[in-house]
């Protein structure tokens, strides 16, 4: 038995991508349910005709009693996990190898549900309006409308408790309109606030579903939907107006906002991001707890840092940490140095950094703007963590790279010019996104006078890569923007451009001279092994391959020198005397 992905590609070659899919007899039909099962839709089995009787059974599988996948069928494998034994394969009903299952792709949503179990629509007694006054009518009314609040709908299924959501939902609603008047909102009894905030509390506080590993790619995830958001909003509304008009300690104690950033864990982005908003609602009313609220976010980003956190929790975070940044009292500013320290900088080596990289980039941007002493220190910290593979990630490096580097003066520049180059030259020969991006920090103009000021270290790194690139890299969109950046090269410094390609030709010619000894070499020892091969036609085509190659390498040069040549006849005082004179549009 083996397991492997699914085949992409119409072809009937045996390979190990390749899924066999009839005859479906009894064990492929096993495989299959399981594959259903478990919603592993990218993995798939295919069985040989070496399965002998020392075939073991599968280990049980993650279920999915929480989770609805998009385009996906379960089936019962309730049979399967008690077989301890599977019928062998034979020549009979081995399968076929023309036969290759088409992928079914992976779900884009995910929708959080609930289990399968029987269910009664629940009844909720309606009650008329509250007064716009305190009096008896509205003391006598509001615990009702607390008790239909309390009540907890099955919002996983739409046809479920329909008359019971209608009137809930109407009655969250008349509650808002209700806070919003804050004046009316100030003179209602303590007692009924706190009946209100733990009815509240009674639907967002819930269970965090589990989610299969298998489903939680690093780059690319499916969106995850809670089927109750359109009637947890409303609740998380109505939780803010109560935080605004009443900030009194007896209701929100020290407690909530700690109760309140566990729940960061939802999967949800949705619900993170109202569960950011309630809390920076609650950072705002209460100024005095503003360092117990940073430490805490802090404590939760250790978490998720040593594996204790799921990774939904540094969204939520970095949201948070970017709102209140600039609402913030003075006498806190230490811990955000520490936090981003401590907390920000290492999320770079985080395996699910492009999943919350949007809301880092805003974080990084506004904490730099404020802190400029940092921007050097930071952008080394990038550098020294530039990831080899994962071309997502590397094109969310080289944004921040882009973006980070035009705040630096010349002389914190000085330092990080041959490392931060280094990394452009090897994206010249990376993905094409990484490649596209690598190139825009010459489109930059702020960039100009520091690129012209550094030419002399900068242009023998990129240089030869960025030849390397225009030639032989498979698409054409990057060879016409690799050449383009070559010309810009050439447009700052005519003279140091040709300077070094004079001194790169020779070994090139070198390089070219042994590389085709050593093909040479190869087909020398074919012809040595096999007697039917033709030594002397393959000695004359590797020679003919070279000298097109040695050719387009002459006329490259060539063309070069003419264009210096043509540029040195026609006057330019720019390009004379001292660098600085040269305008920035250049």
């Amino acid at each position: 038995m083996e397991i492997s992905l699914r085949a992409r590609y119409p072809t009937n070659r045996r390979t190990s991508l390749t899924l066999y899919n009839k005859p479906m007899n009894a064990v492929a039909s096993k495989f299959r349910a399981i594959a259903k099962t478990t919603a592993v839709s990218k993995f798939s089995i295919r069985t040989s005709s070496s399965l002998t009787s020392k075939s073991k059974p599968l280990p049980d599988l993650l279920p999915l009693d929480d989770i609805e996948c998009n385009d996906y069928i379960k089936s019962s494998s309730s049979t399967l996990t008690n077989s301890n034994t599977f019928p062998k394969f034979n020549s009979q009903n081995a399968p076929n190898a023309t036969d290759v299952s088409i992928d079914e792709g992976v779900p884009n949503v995910i929708r959080l549900t609930g289990r399968n179990e029987p269910h009664q629509d629940l009844v909720i007694e309606d009650c008329p309006m509250l007064p716009h006054q305190i009096d008896s009518t509205f003391s006598s009314l509001f615990p009702k409308k607390v008790n239909i609040i309390s009540s907890i709908c099955d919002f996983s299924r739409p046809e479920a408790d329909q008359e019971a959501k209608s009137i809930k939902s109407s009655t969250i609603n008349e509650l808002i309109i209700l806070y919003s008047d804050t004046k009316l909102a100030k003179t209602i009894p303590l007692s009924l606030n706190k009946e209100l905030l733990l009815s509240i509390w009674k639907n967002i506080k819930r269970e965090i579903p589990r989610i299969p590993f298998l489903m939680m790619c690093a780059d690319d995830e499916p969106r995850i939907e809670e089927p109750g958001l359109p009637h947890l909003i409303p609740l998380y509304t109505l939780l803010q107006k109560l935080i605004q008009s009443n900030p009194i300690p007896d209701l929100f104690n020290s407690d909530f906002s700690r109760n309140l950033i566990k729940l960061f864990a939802y999967p949800d982005f949705n619900e993170r991001d109202q569960l950011s908003l309630t809390l920076l609602r609650y950072w705002s009313a209460f100024p005095n707890r503003q360092e117990m609220i940073l430490n805490e976010i802090a404590a939760l980003l250790g978490e998720y840092q040593f594996g204790d956190a799921p990774k939904f929790v540094v969204w939520p975070c970095l949201s948070f940490l970017y709102r209140s940044m600039k609402n913030s009292n003075s006498n806190v500013a230490d811990i955000y140095v520490k936090i981003f320290s401590v907390h920000i900088v290492p999320l770079l080596t985080s395996a699910h950094f492009v999943s919350f990289y949007p809301q880092y980039k805003l974080l990084i941007e506004s904490f730099l703007s404020i802190h400029t002493r940092y921007t050097a220190s930071f952008l080394k910290a990038v550098l020294n963590r530039f990831p080899t593979t994962r071309p997502g990630k590397q094109a969310s490096f080289i944004e921040i790279i882009n973006n980070t580097f035009s705040k630096l003066s010349l002389s914190e520049c000085q330092p990080l010019i041959k490392p931060l180059f280094n990394i452009y030259a090897k994206c010249a020969s990376g993905c094409v996104k990484v490649a596209e991006m690598s190139f825009q920090i010459w489109t930059r103009r702020d960039l100009i006078p520091l690129i012209m000021e550094n030419a002399k270290v900068i242009f023998p790194i990129v240089q030869q890569p960025l030849i390397i690139c225009s030639k032989d890299y498979w698409s054409i969109t990057i060879q016409n923007k690799a050449l383009t950046v070559l010309k810009a090269m050439h447009d700052i410094d005519p003279y140091l451009y040709d300077e070094i390609s004079q001194k790169s030709r020779l070994p090139v010619e070198e390089i070219s001279t042994k590389q085709q000894k050593s093909w040479a070499i190869v087909a020398r020892t074919a012809a040595k092994l096999d007697r039917g091969v033709n030594l002397g036609q393959i000695l004359s085509t590797i020679q003919l391959m070279f000298n097109v190659q040695g050719s387009r390498n002459e006329l490259m040069m060539n063309s070069s020198n003419t264009s210096s040549s043509a540029n040195n006849s026609s006057p330019k005082p720019y390009l004379t005397g001292n660098k600085s004179s040269i305008p920035a549009w250049r």
